[in-house]
């Protein structure tokens, strides 16, 4: 899903969701980005998972150490970009 010109021409929102319906886990990661100038993009965001405990999605870094306890994680970011363009 991708919203762009949400309240302003510079700023756009996008979210990202990926699911295993198997077990009911999945990746939730939404996105708002403002455009400073022409060509300066800063973007903040967060990854959240959701599900039971050992489900592909809940804590894909536990599958990796093959530590399935807890929950689901949340986490943010910020990053931002210069240049680019279309195709």
């Amino acid at each position: 899903f991708n919203w762009s010109n949400l309240f302003d021409k510079d700023l756009s929102f996008s979210t990202l969701l990926i699911s295993n319906l198997s077990d009911l886990s999945f990746i939730l990661s939404p996105n708002i980005s403002f455009t400073l100038f022409e060509k300066i993009t800063l973007t903040l965001g967060a990854r959240i998972t959701f599900g039971a405990e050992g489900g592909e999605f809940t804590n894909p870094a536990a599958l990796l150490s093959g530590d399935t306890a807890g929950g689901g994680t949340l986490s943010f970011t910020l990053s931002g970009s210069i240049g680019g363009g279309s195709f």
